[in-house]
């Protein structure tokens, strides 16, 4: 490809493509981490549009939308977000035909993030899908660009990177059905359209996400992050009174000398691993919560 592709020559902070089409917690993440589009590895929609046609790929409105809000963004670690950039990182210097590129149904798909699994794609209508070619095939995930940046923004806040130790530590807990609304009515956390539609749904308040994600063979659940450890247990309890598998992951703090703990449980881990064990101890202001291997000592620092 050539880098003739109609591009300013100024990296383009994402922040500033997004704040006139984002919600405010969007555009904030993307401003805090900094988030600057590399114009050699994006294109215009017109030479995009071009670009597509030329490969007799089609030139979805939904992609030519993406590529002008936020193609050319990183990904950390590694990754690279955008039509344009993805394309490139797949032809290898050979451009790609409709045949070699997955579909939904009858229609020819997109990439959106080559790397990684799973891939991203987009389709007609602007709809993203999740892609892995080997196992699970396609499932759509998003209903528009839009809102596909608006889940990247809360998973890119939660799962900060480089993960340096002044960075807020968040707990993670992931709940084996789609049970948000279960969980977000104890928290009176509000739901959050900009990342809900037919694929998913979410909640949000300061520094606490209730993210359902419904995508078969990928991933069906529900994901709860917070930096708050009160927050942390009443998320807990309310995942762990819907009788499903729940899963925690998060900053370990050893107990203080005599508390025993105030709930505890276990999950699998898969056929080739140990069962993990949580337990909190403490009371409201002071929890501390731990994971473990099964029948291995806690972890504590």
């Amino acid at each position: 490809m050539s880098k003739a592709h109609g591009s300013s020559g100024r990296p383009i902070r994402l922040a500033d493509s997004a704040r006139k089409r984002l919600s405010r917690h969007a555009v904030e993440v993307f401003q805090e981490l900094d988030l600057r589009r590399d114009p050699d590895l994006t294109a215009t929609p017109d030479a995009l549009r071009a670009l597509l046609e030329a490969r007799g790929l089609p030139a979805y409105e939904g992609a030519l939308d993406l590529e002008g809000l936020a193609g050319g963004t990183p990904l950390p670690p590694d990754k690279r977000l955008g039509v344009f950039v993805a394309l490139k990182a797949l032809e290898g210097g050979r451009p790609l035909r409709p045949e070699k590129l997955p579909r939904a149904g009858a229609e020819v798909l997109l990439p959106v993030v080559a790397k990684g699994y799973p891939s991203v794609w987009i389709g007609a209508g602007g709809t993203i899908y999740l892609v892995d070619a080997e196992g699970a095939g396609v499932a759509p995930a998003f209903d528009a660009p839009a809102q596909y940046l608006e889940a990247l923004a809360i998973e890119l806040e939660t799962e900060p990177w480089p993960p340096e130790p002044e960075r807020l530590q968040w707990h993670h807990i992931s709940v084996a059905g789609l049970v948000g609304a279960a969980i977000a009515e104890p928290f009176y956390a509000p739901p959050f359209p900009p990342a809900s539609g037919a694929h998913g749904a979410a909640w949000l308040r300061d520094h606490l996400h209730i993210v359902e994600q419904d995508t078969p063979g990928f991933f069906v659940g529900t994901r709860v992050t917070t930096t708050d450890a009160d927050e942390a247990v009443a998320a807990l309890e309310a995942a762990l009174a819907t009788n499903l598998e729940v899963r925690w992951s998060g900053p370990q703090r050893r107990p203080r000398a005599g508390q025993r703990p105030v709930l505890s449980f276990t999950f699998s881990m898969g056929r080739n691993a140990s069962d993990r064990e949580v337990a909190v101890w403490g009371e409201p202001g002071d929890y501390r919560i731990a994971s473990r291997s099964v029948g291995e000592p806690w972890p504590f620092r």
